[in-house]
């Protein structure tokens, strides 16, 4: 997007501005331009810079100051995978860049991105999502360096991940800036990982004081001196804590649980284990608790997972005005357009469990589905573009078989952790399309 786009629609200044790894692509298999849409039906005016330089912070600055965050991802995939092999050796093709060019994104794009934001606009808040973001909130196995790396937010001068499918919590973080509230109080919006001050942290654990009644009595200690009321930004993050998000140390841990530190597992590798199955035992919207994995200069707190859209929620996004084409700027085809440029999504989401998958930690074990009307009206619209040659060549979502299937349980449990639910046992509560 160019500055003179924003002036084409009457826009002094935009809201948000999102950042991404990959070129632009208006359609619904590229995660920018979902939430970009979905912000702009929210109401908001939302711009996009595709694949900046990243050498200075300059690329970062040309559509000028958000007045409310920035949102960053690396793409549609891990901007590691896109630039390199399993063997490391750098890939001779990105699907995600116009021609198939490599070299536009950087290696660790998400913190590499937020850096230069922070270089050119230090006070705008920098909220990160997509795939990389979501997969790296936790310490994490790191391939290109091959140790266990802090989360992304450890790394990163960010304020939030949002993790999983995002287009729920970015509208609620969008709202809620725009009336007004500091990014550093929203800490209580499902699907989303924020950071808690280590001596916070130490507070809760202990379980003595509460933050609250620490800045009561030094809240008292100045009125007393006459001194002008100043919350250091430690004491700060203390009241958060107790007033916003439990009022003792005992209330916190109902609803939050806490796994090995980085410590421990950049350390021990059974830790290491015992951390992922851990929180992976809480990505449950129904009846998952949040998760809390200290650092050594910050503690990365994860609320529970946001639910699943519903039907009707996600008919609308998938009937947001998308123009399926990649933005005229590109003088040549994205790759990755190419091979989904005629397919439809169905659905969401996957009970499967497999072992090699990471599907589940981020569109999450239960199915969200679109009605076969709305599939059917977008499939029209595909009949009418100019290219079409009477081929629509994907009709699904992560797993195709999958579509409107549920289960009897999702209401009340959420989908079960503990087993598969079609091999060994088909079991009965799992419930099929009827149409």
């Amino acid at each position: 997007m160019s500055p003179e786009e924003v002036k084409a629609r009457g826009w002094k200044e935009l809201d948000i501005i999102l950042i991404t790894g990959d070129a632009y692509v208006d359609h619904s298999s590229f995660g920018t331009a979902i939430i970009g849409r979905v912000l702009e039906d929210a109401g908001f005016r939302v711009g996009i810079i595709a694949q900046p330089k990243w050498d200075n912070p300059e690329d970062f600055k040309k559509l000028g100051k958000p007045r409310l965050f920035f949102s960053v991802s690396a793409g549609n995939t891990d901007s590691m995978v896109s630039n390199l092999t399993p063997g490391l050796k750098p890939r001779d093709k990105d699907a995600y860049s116009p021609g198939g060019e490599t070299g536009l994104r950087p290696n660790r794009a998400v913190i590499i991105y937020s850096n230069r934001i922070k270089e050119a606009f230090p006070e705008v808040p920098i909220v990160l999502g997509g795939i990389e973001a979501s997969l790296r909130r936790f310490a994490h196995y790191d391939y290109l360096s091959d140790k266990v790396r802090q989360s992304i937010l450890a790394d990163a001068p960010a304020d939030l991940v949002v993790y999983g499918m995002g287009e729920l919590q970015i509208v609620e973080i969008a709202k809620r800036l725009q009336a007004g509230e500091d990014i550093r109080e929203i800490r209580d919006i499902p699907g989303t990982v924020w950071k808690m001050e280590v001596k916070a942290w130490k507070e809760l654990k202990k379980g003595k004081k509460t933050a609250k009644e620490q800045n009561g009595q030094e809240q008292d200690k100045r009125e007393q001196k006459g001194e002008r009321e100043s919350i250091s930004t430690a004491e700060g993050m203390a009241r958060d804590v107790a007033e916003g998000v439990a009022e003792s140390s005992g209330e916190f841990f109902k609803e939050y649980i806490e796994i090995p530190s980085f410590s421990e597992v950049s350390q021990d590798k059974a830790d290491f284990a015992n951390a992922f199955r851990k929180y992976f035992m809480e990505q449950n919207p129904v009846t998952g608790k949040g998760v809390v994995q200290p650092h050594p200069k910050t503690v990365i707190v994860q609320n529970r997972p946001m639910r699943p859209l519903t039907e009707a929620e996600l008919d609308h996004v998938y009937e947001l005005p998308f123009t399926g084409e990649a933005h005229p700027f590109y003088p040549e085809p994205i790759p990755a357009l190419e091979m989904v440029k005629f397919s439809l999504t169905t659905h969401r989401g996957c009970f499967g469990g497999c072992a090699f998958c990471a599907i589940t930690q981020h569109q999450g074990r239960m199915i969200a589905s679109r009605s076969i009307e709305s599939v059917l009206r977008e499939a029209k619209k595909l009949t009418e573009k100019p290219d079409f040659k009477g081929i629509i060549n994907g009709v699904g979502g992560p797993t195709a078989n999958m579509y409107a299937m549920g289960c009897k349980s999702w209401e009340k449990k959420g989908a079960c952790l503990d087993k598969a639910c079609l091999y060994p046992v088909s079991y009965t509560h799992l419930t099929l399309p009827t149409n």
